[in-house]
């Protein structure tokens, strides 16, 4: 006797006497199928979730990260120089010049970026640490994008 799979799960094998939970990153809303289909970019479907029967059971990433492929089990980090305020973002966003973003910051905002101090400068977007000024040049102002001979 044959038994159709039921949401959340697929078979793929012909002689298989059971069917099997789709992976991470995936889901199933229909019964009887052979393969299970993958979370868009910008949500996850991690390893610990215990429903994976619809596409409302891929979650969104949060403000601070973000995911650029389907299937995912988690979403990825914003890296240095760049943060991401919006849900479920298939990218970062690069803060602007004069400003930067160092390691272990938040990275959930553009407030989070933070102003060039006196006596350095950043003339570039999403830049982790800004750049000291040269010997004979200075930068007396916050948030600058060069230095003053």
């Amino acid at each position: 006797m044959c038994y159709a799979c039921s949401t959340g799960t697929y078979n793929d094998v012909a002689s298989a006497t059971k069917c099997k939970n789709c992976s991470v990153g995936k889901y199933q809303n229909e019964t009887a199928r052979t393969s299970c289909k993958a979370c868009p970019a910008a949500k996850y479907l991690p390893a610990i979730a215990t429903q994976r029967s619809d596409i409302s059971d891929c979650q969104d990433c949060s403000p601070g990260t973000y995911n650029d492929h389907t299937a995912a089990a988690r979403c990825k980090n914003c890296t240095s120089g760049k943060y991401q305020n919006d849900t479920a973002s298939t990218s970062c966003k690069a803060c602007p010049v004069g400003k930067n973003l160092p390691a272990g910051a938040p990275r959930n905002d553009i407030n989070d970026c933070q102003d060039c101090l006196p006596g350095t400068y950043n003339d570039e977007t999403a830049v982790a640490i800004c750049k000291v000024c040269t010997p004979g040049q200075y930068q007396n102002n916050t948030a600058s994008t060069a230095c003053t001979l």
